[in-house]
């Protein structure tokens, strides 16, 4: 988990996080206000994020379960 806290200090405006024992690349943003470009430039970090990190974290650390299917994130406010 530390190197991924290191690795969020390069990226920006999205973060890398763990969910059921997956790594996920997030980003928050209100959509009230946002425009088609502001979405896809969005999309488009993500994916080029995604991209730039797969491969060297399932050679560091392997596949884990990523083998498997990815959890459907649970967006539920608990209260």
């Amino acid at each position: 988990y530390e190197e991924l806290l290191q690795l969020n200090d390069k990226l920006f405006g999205v973060a890398f996080s763990i969910y059921k024992g997956w790594i996920w690349i997030k980003t928050i943003r209100e959509a009230q206000g946002m425009d088609v470009e502001e979405a896809m430039n969005i999309l488009t970090r993500i994916g080029t994020y995604a991209d730039m990190y797969d491969n060297y974290l399932i050679d560091k650390y392997g596949r884990g379960q990523a083998a498997g299917t990815a959890p459907t994130p649970d967006h539920s406010i608990q209260g």
